[in-house]
């Protein structure tokens, strides 16, 4: 068992005890149901005794932490007092953490070492809503998807604030043909410029890239900051139905209408 699931199994016990979390995750409306599903977890400083007796109890070196994801440097981990979501492959398997902090500390989120442009948060937990209907919503932050997963809107990721690579493209076209990136208000113009810029749009304008096997479109929110924000104001129903429009193909429509 690697590293990065010994963390996640740790932190995720330890959720239920901390104040800080449970308050963090009531402002975001999850329900427990919602934190097991995607293993929530968080971490404090008086947890590192403990954490490292877990890992010599499961044959891990505690070294590890600072050679192999970079939880620790120098001793130090800017992951104490953080909500952590945890990284997973498409098949399940951990590579990383990523922690929220729970006031305006910065940074926001620290991520452990892993390749952001080559993973998608969410797609091990989606990725048959997605086969199933042949389109993923790609969001920017970890909320968006968890929100939109309990309220009903399962065929989406995120790409944890990079910009959408080619990787992740080549990635989503194992599961699905149309992909929509959903920019968030404040930003989404400037990064869809910057999205594929080396690459020619579609000769009617109406994609970002198109080939014979798979197709990207951009959707900048006409209402609210974020999904998050435009689920908890307008419900998921109303954003379901904003996004559903956007898509051009009436049959695609029908298909997401009925998820």
């Amino acid at each position: 068992m690697n590293t990065a699931e010994l963390f996640c199994q740790f932190t995720e016990r330890k959720i239920a005890g901390n104040k800080q979390a449970n308050d963090y995750i009531s402002t975001r409306l999850w329900t427990p149901e919602t934190t097991k599903l995607w293993r929530l977890g968080c971490f404090t400083e008086d947890d590192l005794i403990e954490l490292k007796l877990f890992l010599k109890d499961n044959k891990c070196d505690p070294r590890n932490l600072e050679d192999d994801i970079y939880i620790f440097k120098n001793n130090k981990s800017f992951l104490y007092n953080r909500l952590i979501f945890p990284i997973f492959d498409p098949f399940g398997q951990a590579v990383a953490v990523s922690g929220r902090c729970f006031d305006n500390s910065k940074p926001k989120y620290f991520n452990t070492k892993f390749e952001k442009s080559q993973h998608l948060f969410g797609l091990n937990t989606t990725k048959e809503h997605i086969r199933k209907l042949n389109c993923v919503y790609v969001f920017e932050g970890f909320a968006d998807v968890i929100t939109a997963y309990q309220n009903g809107i399962r065929n989406s990721v995120c790409c944890m604030g990079v910009v959408f690579s080619e990787d992740h493209l080549s990635l989503l076209s194992h599961y699905c043909e149309n992909i929509v990136l959903v920019f968030d208000r404040d930003d989404g113009g400037e990064k869809g410029r910057k999205l594929f810029n080396k690459k020619k749009l579609d000769t009617d304008n109406k994609y970002l890239w198109k080939d014979d096997s798979v197709s990207v479109k951009r959707v900048i929110l006409d209402k609210h900051k974020d999904v998050d924000e435009y689920i908890k104001a307008q419900g998921s129903k109303a954003l379901s139905d904003y996004l559903c429009a956007c898509v051009s193909n009436e049959k695609m429509q029908k298909l997401l209408r009925g998820a």
